[in-house]
């Protein structure tokens, strides 16, 4: 396959999410699920279907087989805890720390204990980045492998991190970060920021399960670990360059796109 450069990469995931708009009734009912406690689940399993079919589909997944998602988000959710567990309880500590004593605490006592909460809170986000280097590519490889154990597999997991390329994976969680930063700011706008998230939250989440779908198949093919395509995709009477990697017809003899001969068989 073709390497994506950074740019390539969130653009061509922008635009997949945006398909799922033209789906109203689609997306509508994900932002429906996403509010309610539990079953919300179903729309975790949903991005990590995005992410299971990416790249080898270009269309969002249909919304079906609820029961399956269900489980699916389930295994994700499991997973994020295992990883995140250590920054969200320094989050919480820092978080009570600050508010310790809210009402009989004064003057530089008060300081004292929101400086240390906010110190606690500070190292929580730091410690979550570090974290998310290894857990991000862990949750691809326990999608695309069918196997909550393989998101553990931490040899095979830094391996495709190396294929990626450090430098490049390192400032593609970077932009991820600060997408979500964004996403996180517009929930804070007063009176209508709860709503706008309730909204976007379905595309973010399918923009980040293509984006690392992506970012997956180019380490894993790098690193001999690439899994055969979902089952669920149709098979599409298509081929792919051997020189560039695009998407051709299965008949073509030259690439459209670079021009190169094609073998035959």
């Amino acid at each position: 396959m073709r390497v994506l450069d950074l740019n390539e990469n969130l653009s061509n995931s922008f635009e997949y999410a945006k398909k799922l708009v033209k789906d109203a009734g689609r997306w509508i009912l994900l932002v429906i699920l996403n509010i309610i406690p539990i079953v919300n689940f179903v729309v975790v399993g949903y991005m990590a279907k995005v992410l299971e079919e990416s790249p080898d589909s270009n269309e969002p997944p249909k919304l079906e087989n609820y029961g399956g998602l269900w489980v699916q988000g389930l295994k994700v959710v499991v997973l994020s805890f295992i990883y995140m567990i250590i920054p969200v309880a320094l989050f919480v500590l820092g978080f009570l720390t600050s508010f310790r004593y809210p009402f009989t605490a004064m003057g530089l006592g008060l300081t004292k204990f929101m400086i240390k909460g906010a110190l606690l809170i500070v190292g929580a986000v730091i410690v979550a980045f570090f974290i998310a280097i290894i857990y991000v590519m862990a949750l691809a490889h326990m999608v695309k492998n069918k196997s909550f154990v393989k998101g553990f597999a931490l040899n095979e997991i830094l391996n495709i991190i190396k294929c990626v390329g450090l430098g490049k994976y390192i400032l593609w969680i970077i932009a991820l970060f600060a997408i979500g930063l964004i996403v996180a700011v517009v929930n804070s706008i007063p009176y209508i920021g709860w709503l706008i998230s309730l909204v976007i939250s379905p595309l973010y989440m399918v923009f980040l399960g293509r984006s690392i779908g992506l970012t997956y198949a180019e380490g894993s093919v790098k690193a001999g670990l690439m899994v055969q395509p979902s089952t669920s995709i149709e098979t599409k009477n298509v081929k792919y360059c051997i020189q560039c990697g695009a998407e051709i017809p299965i008949e073509a003899a030259f690439c459209p796109k670079c021009g190169a001969a094609q073998e035959t068989v």
